[in-house]
């Protein structure tokens, strides 16, 4: 059963949904991913917050555009991972090891994590040069994370999914 479904007045090139499944995802790594992200959403609008007058180069700066992706993200995606999200808070409050996930979305999808991993890429990097206080993703966390965004990526291109490895 889908996690989530599509609404009244999508348009057509959204309407055509796509299964993502996540077998046997490891929920505490999901969750070290999400506090890294967190963190650094919220390090980008202090940045963005403190700064009197952005001048003609912010929105090429990295917060600005990951903020903005994350964002426009958030508004055209956001609904479709709801439930599995739901899911995965549930499942680190009560202690679950690994779950199985259906995300069931657009297949703008595969696109959109494209994006989003070369941004984080980008993101770590200042994080790398010390421009953020934000330390660079932990290597196992972005290994997670990439691994996470390329399943969306190969199932919507047609892939099976596979089980993330133990």
């Amino acid at each position: 059963m889908p996690d989530a479904e599509a609404t009244d007045g999508d348009t057509s090139h959204e309407a055509a949904l796509v299964d993502v499944v996540m077998l046997d995802l490891p929920v505490e790594e999901w969750r070290r991913s999400q506090q890294h992200h967190d963190a650094l959403l919220r390090e980008f609008a202090l940045i963005q917050a403190a700064a009197d007058e952005p001048d003609e180069s912010t929105p090429d700066q990295v917060p600005a555009r990951v903020t903005a992706l994350v964002h426009e993200l958030g508004t055209r995606y956001g609904r479709f991972s709801v439930g599995p999200e739901e899911r995965l808070r549930r499942a680190v409050a009560d202690g679950v090891e690994r779950i199985d996930l259906t995300f069931r979305v657009p297949a703008s999808a595969r696109d959109a994590s494209l994006q989003l991993r070369a941004l984080l890429d980008e993101a770590d990097e200042w994080c790398r040069r010390g421009e953020l206080m934000t330390l660079a993703t932990p290597s196992d966390v972005v290994e997670f994370r990439n691994r996470y965004l390329d399943e969306f990526v190969r199932q919507i291109d047609g892939g099976a999914p596979r089980p993330f490895g133990r």
